[in-house]
């Protein structure tokens, strides 16, 4: 499996606290262009990381909980998975509490988190708060994650349309999140069977509020996937996103 990923802080906030977990590595730096990274083994975990805007130590939270799920990547694939991926995350939420207990000034760090783990037939998708996954399958994304978000649910309650979603005032007001303190996350899982020809596109908040579905497609359907992620970098970069924007499109 190969993927294509790309983090950056964009033209307004100070700091980028988007991460995003390829195997092994974690990339948090500002790139200027896509990478390709080709992932080997039977057991593959990707993941992409928002440190929660207005908090403290957002980015050493979307750190932490990266680090936590590289464990994934030497456990092999199974019927278990759910379990051990849950076992992960609390171990990742213990290392955040460690650390904010050393240092009371990251009190309260807390990061939504998307990602994959997969053995190259199944996957079990998971997501806390409003970073997202799509499948693109002939040329269509479909949304397989679900928001924990206070618009999120205006939409399911059907007060307001998935167009609104992007623009709402109450836009970045999460219902569920990975904190260092507090009740348990919410995490949404799903079991998916991968088909000959799909991928993965998974990204945080800056980058489905700055382009609509359609454009994602139309990008991503443009060029082989190096190609493409290259020109959804610079268009992300062309427009000056208001907040960090990362993805990572498995294939």
């Amino acid at each position: 499996m190969h993927t294509v990923f790309f983090t950056n802080t964009g033209a307004v906030r100070e700091h980028n606290e988007d991460a995003l977990l390829c195997q092994q590595v974690i990339a948090d730096e500002d790139m200027s262009d896509a990478q390709l990274v080709e992932l080997q083994g039977n057991s593959i975990v990707v993941a992409v990381a928002d440190g929660v805007g207005g908090e403290p130590g957002g980015g050493e939270a979307a750190a932490i909980i990266l680090n936590s799920l590289i464990k994934l990547g030497y456990q092999p694939f199974g019927a278990d998975s759910a379990d051990r991926l849950e076992e992960v995350i609390v171990s990742g939420i213990s290392d955040m509490g460690r650390l904010s207990d050393k240092s009371p000034e990251l009190t309260g760090m807390a990061t939504t988190l998307a990602g994959l783990w997969t053995d190259g037939e199944k996957a079990l998708l998971f997501n806390c708060g409003d970073c997202r996954i799509y499948r693109f399958r002939q040329g269509y994304l479909e949304l397989l994650s679900k928001d924990h978000s206070l618009v999120y649910e205006l939409y399911l309650s059907g007060e307001i349309t998935d167009a609104q979603i992007p623009t709402h005032p109450m836009r970045h007001i999460l219902t569920s999140s990975i904190r260092d303190k507090g009740d348990n996350p919410r995490v949404f899982l799903r079991e998916v069977s991968i088909l000959k020809g799909d991928s993965y596109f998974i990204c945080s908040d800056g980058v489905w509020e700055s382009l609509d579905i359609n454009m994602l497609e139309s990008i991503l359907s443009s060029a082989p996937p190096l190609q493409a992620g290259q020109a959804l970098a610079e268009r992300l970069l062309g427009i000056g996103t208001k907040d960090n924007s990362t993805f990572l499109w498995l294939y």
